[in-house]
Order: C-alpha cells, then sequence, then structure tokens
C-alpha cells in the first residue's frame, strides 16, 4: 500500500474518531507537534479496531494531558518518573498515553520502540507518516520484528509481549531471528516486575489463540522460567523434562478443543459460557498441576501441594480469588478421577459440586482433558460422569453450593440436653453431609435426626 493511500486511510480513520480529533485541537490551541504512534495505526492499516491511543508530543505533554483530562471528564495518571514521564488519561472503555518525544526527534524516538510494526509515527499537523524500520513493509508481511539488537536488553517483558502480538495478531508470525533472541535471553524476563508480567500473561491466555501462545512460552523456556522464578520468590518447580513439555502441550490442545464443545445433560445439549476470569482459571490450572507432575499418579497427589502453589501465586500477584480457585481446581483433580471408580458417583458428585462450586465446570473439562490426553479415558465412563455432573449441577447446584440451615448448635443442645463441644460439631457436620447427598432437605428431617441420636444414646 503506497504511503498516500494510507495516509489517506489514517485520515479516515481519524475522522471517525472524535478523541483524536479533539487531542488534535488542543495540540493546535497549545501549538504542540503532536504525533499518533504504535497500536493505532498498525491496526489502522490491519483494519482492526483500537481503543488505546497513544501520543508523543515535541514539548510537554503533561500540558495537552491535562487539558484532555478535563475536556473529556477523565482522570490523568502520571505513569512512571524515569528518562521520560509518562501521562496516561482514562476513562471508561478509552485510554490515551501522552510522552515526550525523546531528545525531540522523531526518528530517535521511533529507534526506542519494541517492534517494528510499532515504530510507525504520522504527524497529526504534517500528515507526515514515519516509518524509519519499514514496519509497513512488515505489517504487510505478517511479521513481528525486534528493532535491534537491544530491543529486549531495555525491556525484557518486550519478549512476552512478542508472543502477545503473535496470539492477537491473526497470521502473524515471530520473525526466526527475534525468536532466537528471545530464548537466548530468556532468564531476562526475571527482571520485569510480577505485576508486569502477570498483566502479560492475562492478555496471553484471554486472546483468540491463547494455545499457541503457551506453546511458544515453553518451546522458549519462558513459561518455566516464569513460574520457578529463579531467586524471585516464585516457588514452583516445573517442566524439568521434555516429557512433562510435551504432555502440558498435548493437553492445552486437547483443553482449547473442549472448551468450546457443546455437551449433552442428558435432557439437552448445554454450552458452557466461560468468562474472562474462568479462562485463567482453566489454562492456569492446566498449566500449574501438569507441570508440576508430569504424569497422571502424581496428579493425584497434588492437593498436599497447594500450600506450596499458594504461596508462589501470591508471589507473582495472582489475586486471592483467582488462587483459591486455581488451589480448588487443582486439588479437586484426585476427587473428580476418583468419579470413575467410585460406587456413589450421584453423592460423590454432590460432595465435588460442594467443594468446588461453580468451578467443578472448570474441574471437569481440565480433568476430561487430561484423561483424553494421557490415554486413559473410558469415553462410556466418561459420557456418563459428564452428563450427570451438569444434570446436578443445573438442576441443583445453587442449592448444594449454598447450603439451607436446617439446624443450629442451640437445637442440638436443646434436644440432646447437653453442653456445647466437640459432639454438636460432630452433628452438625453430619446433618450437612446428609443435605449434600440429598438425604435430608427440611428441618423435620434433621431434628428427627437429632431425636434418632437421642433415643440411641439412651439405649
Amino acid at each position: 500500500m503506497k504511503n498516500n493511500k494510507l495516509i489517506k486511510l489514517i485520515e479516515e480513520k481519524i475522522q471517525r474518531n472524535k478523541e483524536i480529533k479533539l487531542i488534535k485541537e488542543i495540540a493546535d490551541e497549545l501549538k504542540l507537534p503532536l504525533y499518533l504512534v504504535g497500536g493505532f495505526l498498525r491496526d489502522a492499516i490491519l483494519s482492526r479496531d483500537n481503543i488505546d491511543l497513544d501520543f508523543i508530543v515535541n514539548g510537554e505533554p503533561d500540558k495537552i494531558s491535562k487539558k484532555a483530562a478535563e475536556r473529556l471528564r477523565a482522570k490523568m495518571i502520571v505513569m512512571d518518573k524515569e528518562e521520560i514521564v509518562n501521562y496516561r488519561v482514562v476513562k471508561k472503555g478509552l485510554s490515551l498515553d501522552f510522552a515526550k518525544v525523546f531528545q525531540g526527534n522523531i526518528h530517535k524516538d521511533l529507534a526506542r520502540r519494541d517492534f517494528t510494526i510499532n515504530s510507525i509515527a504520522y504527524s497529526l499537523s504534517e500528515k507526515i507518516l514515519y516509518d524509519d524500520f519499514y514496519g509497513l513493509n512488515d505489517i504487510e508481511k505478517k511479521i513481528i520484528k525486534m528493532i535491534s539488537d537491544n530491543t529486549f536488553d531495555d525491556d525484557p517483558l518486550r519478549m512476552l509481549r512478542a508472543v502477545r502480538y503473535f496470539t492477537t495478531l491473526e497470521g502473524f508470525s515471530i520473525e526466526k531471528r527475534t525468536l532466537s533472541f528471545i530464548a537466548s535471553k530468556n532468564d531476562q524476563i526475571s527482571r520485569s516486575s510480577s505485576e508486569r508480567i502477570k498483566e502479560e500473561m492475562d492478555k496471553i491466555i484471554l486472546s483468540r489463540n491463547p494455545v499457541n501462545g503457551l506453546v511458544l512460552l515453553i518451546e522458549t523456556k519462558l513459561l518455566e522460567i516464569l513460574f520457578s522464578g529463579k531467586g524471585s520468590g516464585r516457588a514452583i518447580k516445573m517442566l524439568e523434562t521434555q516429557e512433562k513439555k510435551v504432555n502440558l502441550i498435548s493437553i492445552l490442545k486437547t483443553l482449547s478443543e473442549l472448551i468450546d464443545k457443546v455437551f449433552f445433560d442428558g435432557s439437552q445439549m448445554v454450552e458452557l459460557k466461560y468468562t474472562s476470569d474462568d479462562k485463567k482459571v482453566i489454562y492456569y490450572s492446566a498449566i500449574i498441576s501438569f507441570s508440576i507432575t508430569g504424569n497422571f499418579e502424581k496428579l493425584c497427589s497434588l492437593e498436599a501441594e497447594t500450600k506450596n502453589i499458594s504461596f508462589a501465586l501470591k508471589n507473582m500477584r495472582f489475586s486471592n480469588l483467582e488462587i483459591s480457585r486455581i488451589c480448588k481446581v487443582i486439588g479437586g483433580l484426585k476427587y473428580f478421577f476418583e468419579l470413575f471408580e467410585t460406587k456413589e458417583l450421584e453423592i460423590d458428585i454432590r460432595k465435588l459440586i460442594h467443594n468446588t462450586r461453580k468451578d467443578v465446570l472448570i474441574l471437569m473439562v481440565l480433568g476430561n482433558a487430561i484423561l483424553r490426553t494421557l490415554g486413559k479415558e473410558n469415553y462410556k465412563k466418561t459420557i456418563i460422569v459428564r452428563t450427570m455432573i451438569l444434570r446436578i449441577f443445573n438442576n441443583e447446584g445453587d442449592a448444594i453450593i449454598n447450603l439451607q440451615k436446617l439446624i443450629d448448635g442451640r437445637d442440638i443442645i436443646r434436644i440432646l440436653k447437653c453442653k456445647e463441644g466437640e459432639r454438636v460439631g460432630k452433628i452438625l457436620k453430619k446433618i450437612k453431609e446428609l443435605q449434600i447427598e440429598n438425604k435430608i432437605s427440611t428441618r423435620k428431617e434433621a431434628i428427627e435426626l437429632v431425636e434418632k441420636i437421642r433415643v440411641d444414646s439412651l439405649n
């Protein structure tokens, strides 16, 4: 695409974007040369929408960002105070970043960027397109290429960002030399903050093609370093053998197929709908559980590892809710696999639903993926187990998860004429178990049970 056609395309995009038009008006009022850079230009060429706008100013970016925040009724944040101060203007569904042109020179500024596809700048006042590193050519060829040999030394997080672009930009691949640099400099990723690493990992998992990205992280050993940490306090020992890596890749591929499947619950076809948080729990649970163990037998003893896993995830800046959910799923694998051997399938499924709550569906899909990948799937039994989980969860899930309180300790003390203590706690626990098993469901039945205990104790 010729430059004049590109400029016409960019101008058309700008005219349809009220925020860019407003920023240009402010820059003109302040007589500040303003450039639009990075993702917006790349995505405009690719006919993709991008709500994140990056501007560089030949002057003081704080002035333009303050006025932008005022007129947009948005919040202005100072991002960091290093060599260059960045300002971000944020509003629901909108993010505008402002920085000063490096050393007042647009060419030097572009030379500091991460990849050629992001090294394009457009002067809003002069309507000139700057492409010093042939980013337009690489966009056309769908190649993710580092700008210089120092790209990852300047900011190691760019290694994860390259993988993220690989998963989000359809048809793009990482240039061989760039990929080689990522593999050779992978240990540098430990220099990046846990918060920034977690943010990039989340974006990879929530992309349109997470498995390809995760496979790339495994092949470059980035995933192993991210979770083992080498002195950073991340304490999960994983992926030490080639067998583990091969098995994890296979499980991730199977998992991605099952996530999109429609299942039968005994009466109708059910499409499992996953939120963004659900998808993160599914993939992180798969990565952690199988990276640590590598085989089926050890998966069944992972419940004992959840304390160590919880500690490691906390250091990696996972939220408390994410840690709780991931540990429940990982710890629940043993009980899911036991469903295929139990003689009390319905009762054990009810217990599993109560203990893992709505994440029983995540556990079901992950467990199925593991069994299928390792060649341990009994197809007929899998259908029976999966159908019963879906039927019970859809029909009674809320009641099993949020058990109704039938009686309390005072009722037991009154009926048994006993003191508060361990015996009362055991009876309450027994009543709860019977509720989960669907053997009692009313206050009357609970009281009758306690009365029977009283009578039995007299005989």
